[in-house]
């Protein structure tokens, strides 16, 4: 249907009815087995670097996404479980967004249908459909981090304009969601010690905590985030708990160490971290020589985020690639576009 959105194809393809499925798929046959064909190549070859990679000592961290994208096989084949206009164009009544924050002060629109997660007609339809994708993501990888955890408390939901189709962003509000309720029964499917870290990060609440610290859910800590405010700061390193991994910066949502300590760090923030470390990691032998310590940072600053984080409580730590090379390339800048343009 040249590349249309499925929403527009016919209704009765779009509505999934078994005719018009069996239909297409006698008509379709050898290209849907191609595909089929091509997956399964794909999941070989990728047990096949895994194996490798795990007998290198190597674990692979996933990640997964809250939301999944309109035009998906996920929503075309399990649309009752979102929130879209039903009795006419099935296109969203609802996108997900967040509000403005440190990441980005014009707030963000994802553009992604939004869960029905309050109909208690298909919650339990729903809550099998993430234990499915769950499952099916951790047989790939060791690890597996899951997206913006915050939306298990709360979900930000923008209302979208039926006629328009616009995105109203001045009307967007949080609703509550079953968080609870749901990682009951993802734990009493995939087991009480799942190979998880979420991104407990941005406009947390006291209930995000205590919801991640009920499940042992191991959460993250953002080292850049770390000198803005005062001694509480849980982005401090001295701060820092076991069961989280730390990150030399938000992986891709931040800008790199060096952009950020040359570029966007308040004079606050300089003058706190120059006052926390202290003392030069180990072999500075220039700032030994008296070299002005703003200037040796200037040149040296990723690598005392890579010890600082090293030597912090946190079980795991994750340093992007950017930090080891001492890069300006940022990955990411939220809510804008044509970016993840960096490569190795």
């Amino acid at each position: 249907y040249n590349d249309s959105i499925w929403s527009e194809w016919p209704e009765s393809l779009s509505k999934r009815e078994e005719y018009a499925l069996k239909t297409i798929r006698e008509l379709e046959r050898d290209r849907i087995e191609y595909y089929v064909f091509v997956q399964y190549i794909f999941d070989q070859q990728w047990k096949d670097l895994r194996k490798y990679a795990n007998s290198s000592k190597i674990k692979i961290i996933g990640d997964i996404p809250m939301y999944v994208d309109y035009d998906s096989a996920d929503v075309w084949s399990n649309s009752y479980m979102f929130q879209l206009d039903h009795n006419d164009t099935m296109k969203p009544i609802f996108v997900a967004g967040f509000p403005s924050d440190q990441g980005s002060n014009k707030g963000q629109n994802w553009n992604m249908p939004i869960y029905d997660w309050n109909n208690d007609n298909v919650r339990k339809d729903l809550f099998d459909w993430w234990i499915k994708r769950l499952r099916r993501k951790l047989s790939t990888v060791d690890f597996l981090r899951i997206d913006h955890f915050r939306g298990l408390i709360s979900h930000y939901v923008i209302p979208v304009d039926i006629i328009t189709q616009e995105p109203n962003t001045t009307e967007a509000y949080w609703v509550k969601t079953p968080g609870h309720e749901f990682l009951t029964a993802i734990t009493e499917s995939l087991g009480s010690h799942i190979p998880i870290i979420v991104e407990d990060l941005g406009d947390l609440k006291p209930e995000v905590f205590e919801l991640r610290d009920h499940f042992h859910l191991c959460g993250v800590r953002i080292l850049q985030m770390g000198f803005y405010s005062d001694s509480t700061n849980i982005y401090a390193p001295h701060n820092y708990i076991p069961n989280s991994v730390a990150y030399t910066g938000r992986a891709h949502d931040n800008p790199t160490i060096l952009q950020w300590w040359t570029e966007e760090a308040s004079d606050k923030e300089k003058h706190q971290f120059i006052d926390y470390i202290r003392r030069p990691v180990e072999g500075d032998k220039e700032l030994i020589n008296g070299l002005e310590l703003e200037k040796h940072l200037d040149k040296h600053i990723c690598w005392y985020f890579i010890q600082i984080l090293f030597q912090s409580a946190a079980n795991g730590a994750i340093i992007q690639m950017q930090d080891l090379l001492n890069s300006l390339t940022r990955m990411n800048i939220p809510g804008t576009g044509n970016l993840y343009r960096h490569k190795l």
